[in-house]
């Protein structure tokens, strides 16, 4: 009789409990809101939307096809008005350099000639600059939330981007961001077709701290349909560079070479 009333005792406490947790809760992960979603992705943009910075960047390219390739680069960000623009140069080591300028992930043309910024940064690299500047992701994007997600070991909320015409390519249509509960970092992004197909993913293997502010360190890309890998590493950074608008003048940039000063 004693050990049926400890049975029901503890059975009660169990049921207590279960009642007591938070709606939405699952596994240990929270389900948000409609108003918490909207406002949890909307600190994920305005953490993106930092002032000047410098990266300095290695991106390794493993292929059955072409082996293993190791290049260096460096992207430049500078805010003139409300506009970011970008300074992209990247070399293979040798003498082979690119060199592009980027007013909020369109190419000027007037510079950089017949060339689109999803084309990889060198010949036989999967690699892109909208890759890393996810254009895609500003204050007026379609988005709709998913759930959580663990990603790498750390809570994440997943939400699903629709893709402005033709920004990443015509066959991505959709990008499903799962962002770091915490750091509000995008940990992975999973590109997707019409058919929300996986084509490509970018995962984010390792984060630093910088300046007070969590960044990703090392980032891989998977395409499907190749099977290439490709890793970036931002091997320096700089959050208070001393840049000036001269800088981004077509003329400017042709005649100068950030990576040749280091």
């Amino acid at each position: 009789m004693k050990k049926l009333f400890v049975l029901v005792v503890l059975g009660l406490c169990f049921l207590l409990k279960v009642a007591s947790m938070p709606v939405g809760s699952h596994n240990g992960m929270h389900f948000l809101s409609d108003s918490e979603s909207n406002i949890f992705f909307k600190k994920f943009l305005q953490n993106r939307a930092r002032g000047d910075f410098i990266f300095y960047i290695r991106l390794e390219t493993y292929s059955k096809q072409r082996g293993r390739s190791c290049e260096d680069g460096v992207i430049l960000c500078h805010q003139i008005g409300e506009t970011p623009n970008y300074y992209i140069e990247i070399t293979d080591g040798g003498k082979n350099f690119r060199k592009f300028l980027l007013k909020d992930g369109v190419v000027w043309t007037n510079f950089t000639k017949n060339f689109d910024p999803n084309e990889p940064f060198l010949p036989g690299s999967p690699y892109a600059p909208n890759d890393l500047l996810l254009p895609f992701l500003h204050e007026s994007c379609q988005f709709k939330y998913y759930g959580p997600k663990r990603v790498c070991g750390r809570t994440t909320q997943q939400f699903v981007v629709k893709m402005d015409d033709n920004l990443l390519g015509q066959e991505i249509k959709f990008a499903r961001v799962s962002i770091d509960s915490v750091f509000l970092q995008a940990l992975e992004i999973e590109y997707l077709n019409d058919r929300q197909k996986l084509l490509s993913k970018q995962r984010v293997l390792s984060l630093c701290k910088r300046d007070d502010y969590w960044l990703p360190q090392t980032l891989e890309l998977f395409r499907v349909n190749t099977r290439e890998r490709s890793k970036i590493t931002i091997v320096d950074s700089d959050f208070s560079p001393e840049l000036g608008d001269a800088f981004f003048e077509p003329d400017f940039c042709s005649k100068n070479s950030l990576l040749r000063q280091r």
